[in-house]
C-alpha cells in the first residue's frame, strides 16, 4: 500500500524573535496607535509591530448605548504543552480528530508510528490530554475517518489503513464505548478519505479516500445505514482533502487534497474549493484563497463562527499560514505567532472550552510533533455608566472577559489626559466636553480587543430634541435585509435610540440592520430619548414582496412547419411591474405573457423566456423545439437535442421528441452576478408529451453570500 512521502523542503517564514515580554510591547505599540490623533493607524514598516488585524475601524458618530461593541478582535495561537499538566499522545501521525459533543471532549484515535499502527483512544478536555482504555477497541490503523454523527448520537468513524490493507469497517464511540456496526452497503475499503456531518441535509457525508487509486464517489450515513449519491457533478477524485460543515450556509465545504492518482502514485496537489448541499457539489473556487495543499487542519470555529484551515503541504514545502471560510470567501488569518509549518495537523474544534485545539503534526524533518495549540479569540465586554451628563460627571467603567488564557492586561485612557489599568472602577470628568474613553486589552497569547466608550459632559439643552430616521431598501422580496439609520439633533446627549421594526423584533441604537423574513407592510417605530429623559418617535414604512414565482408554459415542442406554438407565462410575487420577452429563435420575439405563434420554416430551435420584476428579481426558462418539413423519419436513433444551464433539454426518439429534462433555471438579481443553479428532473409527460410547463420559486442565498 503507497503511503505519502512524510516531510520536504521546509518553508522559511520570516517572523519576528518574541521575547517573554512580547506581549507587553505588543500591547504598547497598539495603545499608542490607538491614541494617536484622529484614531488611525499608520502602515507599517518592514520592522514594525503588525498584531493581527489593523488597522482600527473608524467610528461614524458617537456610541449612544452605554455597553460597546469591540472595535475589532483578534484570534491568536497559544503553545500550551508546557502547562498540559499531563503526557499527551505521543509524535504519532495520521490519527484522526473529532470533537465528541455528547461526552464534552475532543476525541483522539489510531495512528501510525515507527512501522507501528495504533489503536489508542486519547480525550482531550480543559487542556489536558488523557487516554482511555476501553475493552474493545476497532483495530490498529491510521487515516481514519471521524466525525461527530448529530443525527444518531454518536461519534462515527470509518475506513482506514493498517500494515495488512485497507479497511472499510464502520465503528461508533458513545460513553467511552467503541462498538462496531455492520451496515448491509458500505464504501469500499480506503483510506484518507472526507467525512463531515452535513447539518442542512441531517446526515453524515463521506467523499472519495486512496486505496490503489484516488476516488471520487460521494455517500451518506443516517440511520446506521450506508447509501450512495450519485450526484450530477463531482469534484475530481482525491485523497487527504479537507472537509467540514459550515454552519451558517447549512454547506459542507471541501477544499485541496492530493489527486488524479494512478497506480498509487501521487500527481497533483489541489486548491480547489468545492460545496455540497441536496445532493449537489458546485465549485466556488474564485477570488482569494489559499494555496494548493494537501493533509492541512480543518475545523470549524464557534467563536468566530467560521471555518478555520491551518497548515498542510503545498508545491514548495510546509506550510504554517491560517485562513479562515465565512459566506463563500476565504480571508488570510496569519498572525505574527503560530504553530510551525508542519503537515498533518489534527485540527478540532472544543466547544466545551470555547477554541480550536490543534495537536502535533508532521515536520521537514520528518520528525512528527505532539505539541499542543489552542486557537482563540477573546471574548470581552465594555461599559461606561452613565455615558452623558451635566459636570461634573461620575461615570463607573466596566469590562469583562470570556475565553483567553490569563493574565488580561487592561489599558485605559479615558480621553481627558487620564489613564487606568483595571477592570473596573470609578472617574469623574470635571469640564464640559466629548471623551472618548479607549479600551485596549490582550491575553498572553497576544489575543486582544479594544473598544471606544465616548463620554458626553453637556450644559443646558439647545434645544427642542428631534429624531429622523431612514431604512434601506424600504422595498425589496423577502428574506430582506434592511439598513436603518437614525439621527437625533438638539436636546441634551448623550442620545439612546430603540426600534420596533413591526415583526416582533427589537434593536438599539443609531445605525442598525434587521432582517424581515416574511412579506408584508411593516411600520417600524423609532425612539429617541437623551439623556434629559425627554424623548420623540418616528417612523419608516417597510415593503416586503413575496419572493417572484413564475409559471411559464410552451405546447407543441414537434411538429410539422407551419408549427403553432402556445405560450404562456405569469409571474406572481416579486415587486410589479414584470417585464417580458419571449424568443422563439425565427428572429422574432414578444412582450406579451401569452398568445400564439406559428414557426413556418423547418429546423431545430431554441425558445427562451424571461420575466424581470422592478427591483431585479428574475426568472429565465429555455425549450428545445423541432420543425421538420414531412413526416417524422422512422429512425429508431436516440439522442439528445443539444441544450446550456437553463435549458429545458428535449431527448428525441426516431425524431420524435419523447420527454425533456430541466438542464439548469437560473435566478438572481439582474446583472448582479448572483445567479443559483436548481437542477430539475425528467419530464413525467410520457412519450407523447407535445408542451412543457416549468415553474421557479427564487430563494435568496444567504445574507452577506454569493451563491455560485
Amino acid at each position: 500500500m503507497y503511503r505519502p512521502t512524510v516531510g520536504g523542503p521546509p518553508v522559511r517564514i520570516a517572523r519576528s524573535t518574541w521575547k517573554t515580554n512580547a506581549g507587553a510591547v505588543v500591547l504598547m505599540a497598539l495603545l499608542l496607535l490607538e491614541l494617536a490623533p484622529g484614531g488611525g493607524v499608520a502602515h507599517p514598516g518592514p520592522s514594525a509591530i503588525s498584531p493581527h488585524k489593523l488597522p482600527i475601524r473608524s467610528l461614524a458618530g458617537p456610541l449612544v448605548t452605554p455597553t460597546a461593541a469591540p472595535l475589532n478582535a483578534s484570534p491568536a495561537w497559544g503553545n500550551i504543552s508546557a502547562s498540559q499538566g499531563s503526557h499527551p499522545p505521543g509524535n504519532e501521525f495520521g490519527r484522526s480528530v473529532a470533537f465528541d459533543p455528547k461526552d464534552g471532549y475532543v476525541l483522539l484515535y489510531g495512528g501510525y508510528t515507527n512501522h507501528t499502527y495504533l489503536n489508542q483512544t486519547w480525550t482531550f478536555s480543559r487542556g489536558h490530554w488523557t487516554e482511555l482504555f476501553p475493552t474493545v477497541s476497532p483495530p490498529a490503523r491510521d487515516h481514519s475517518a471521524l466525525v461527530y454523527d448529530a443525527r444518531d448520537g454518536y461519534m462515527l468513524l470509518f475506513g482506514g489503513a493498517n500494515s495488512s490493507s485497507s479497511l472499510n469497517d464502520t465503528w461508533t464511540f458513545l460513553g467511552g464505548k467503541w462498538t462496531e456496526l455492520h451496515p448491509s452497503a458500505a464504501p469500499s475499503i480506503r483510506w484518507a478519505s472526507q467525512m463531515a456531518y452535513d447539518s442542512g441535509d441531517g446526515y453524515v457525508l463521506l467523499f472519495g479516500g486512496c486505496d490503489l487509486v484516488e476516488m471520487n464517489d460521494t455517500w451518506k450515513f443516517s440511520g446506521g445505514n450506508w447509501s450512495q449519491i450519485l450526484p450530477a457533478v463531482s469534484p475530481s477524485p482525491r485523497g487527504d482533502a479537507a472537509m467540514q460543515d459550515d454552519v451558517p450556509s447549512g454547506f459542507v465545504v471541501l477544499y485541496g487534497g492530493t489527486g488524479n492518482g494512478a497506480g498509487g502514485a501521487w500527481a497533483a496537489i489541489l486548491g480547489d474549493t468545492w460545496t455540497y448541499h441536496g445532493g449537489t457539489w458546485i465549485n466556488i473556487t474564485f477570488g482569494s484563497s489559499p494555496s494548493p495543499r494537501r493533509e492541512c487542519g480543518f475545523a470549524w470555529d464557534a467563536a468566530s463562527r467560521s471555518l478555520v484551515l491551518f497548515g498542510g503541504s503545498g508545491d514548495y514545502g510546509l506550510l504554517n499560514e491560517t485562513w479562515s471560510f465565512s459566506s463563500g470567501l476565504w480571508q488570510n488569518e496569519t498572525g505574527p505567532l503560530a504553530p510551525s509549518p508542519r503537515t498533518f495537523p489534527l485540527l478540532s474544534n472544543d466547544s466545551a472550552d470555547g477554541y480550536l485545539v490543534l495537536f502535533g503534526g508532521v515536520g521537514s524533518d520528518p520528525v512528527p510533533f505532539n505539541d499542543t495549540w489552542v486557537f482563540e479569540q477573546v471574548n470581552a465586554s465594555a461599559s461606561a455608566t452613565p455615558n452623558g451628563g451635566s459636570v461634573p460627571l461620575d461615570v463607573q467603567f466596566t469590562s469583562s472577559v470570556i475565553g483567553g488564557f490569563g493574565p488580561v492586561v487592561y489599558n485605559w485612557s479615558l480621553g481627558d489626559g487620564s489613564f487606568a489599568a483595571l477592570s473596573g472602577f470609578d472617574h469623574v470628568y470635571r469640564s464640559p466636553g466629548a471623551y472618548p474613553a479607549r479600551l485596549l486589552l490582550q491575553d498572553r497569547f497576544g489575543s486582544y480587543e479594544r473598544f471606544v466608550l465616548p463620554v458626553y459632559v453637556v450644559g443646558p439643552p439647545a434645544g427642542p430634541l428631534s429624531l429622523s430616521v431612514t431604512g434601506s431598501p424600504n422595498v425589496g422580496v423577502a428574506p430582506m435585509n434592511v439598513s436603518f439609520v437614525a439621527s437625533a439633533q438638539q436636546g441634551q446627549r448623550p442620545y439612546s435610540i430603540g426600534y420596533v421594526f413591526g415583526d416582533g423584533s427589537s434593536a438599539a441604537g443609531p445605525n442598525v440592520s434587521h432582517v424581515f423574513e416574511r412579506p408584508g407592510n411593516y411600520t417600524v417605530n423609532v425612539t429617541g430619548s437623551d439623556s434629559a429623559g425627554e424623548s420623540t418617535r418616528a417612523s419608516v414604512l417597510i415593503v416586503v414582496a413575496p419572493v417572484l414565482n413564475v409559471t411559464a408554459q410552451l405546447l407543441n415542442l414537434s411538429g410539422m412547419a407551419p408549427l403553432l406554438l402556445v405560450y404562456s407565462l405569469f409571474p406572481v410575487g416579486g415587486i410589479p411591474p414584470y417585464f417580458i420577452d419571449w424568443n422563439f429563435g425565427d428572429g422574432t420575439t414578444s412582450s406579451n405573457q401569452s398568445g400564439q405563434h406559428p414557426v413556418r420554416a423547418a429546423g431545430n430551435y431554441v425558445v427562451t423566456a424571461s420575466v424581470v420584476d422592478s427591483v431585479g428579481e428574475h426568472a429565465s426558462f429555455s425549450w428545445a423545439v423541432s420543425v421538420h418539413a414531412g413526416p417524422p423519419s422512422s429512425s429508431t436513433a436516440f439522442g439528445w437535442l443539444s441544450g446550456a444551464p437553463g435549458d429545458l433539454v428535449a431527448f428525441a426518439l426516431g425524431g420524435v421528441i419523447v420527454g425533456a429534462i430541466v438542464y439548469g433555471i437560473a435566478r438572481g438579481k439582474e446583472g448582479d452576478g448572483t445567479d443559483e443553479t436548481i437542477v430539475g428532473a425528467p419530464d413525467s409527460s410520457g412519450p407523447t408529451a407535445e408542451g412543457d410547463e416549468s415553474s421557479l420559486t427564487p430563494s435568496k442565498p444567504p445574507a452577506g453570500r454569493t451563491q455560485p
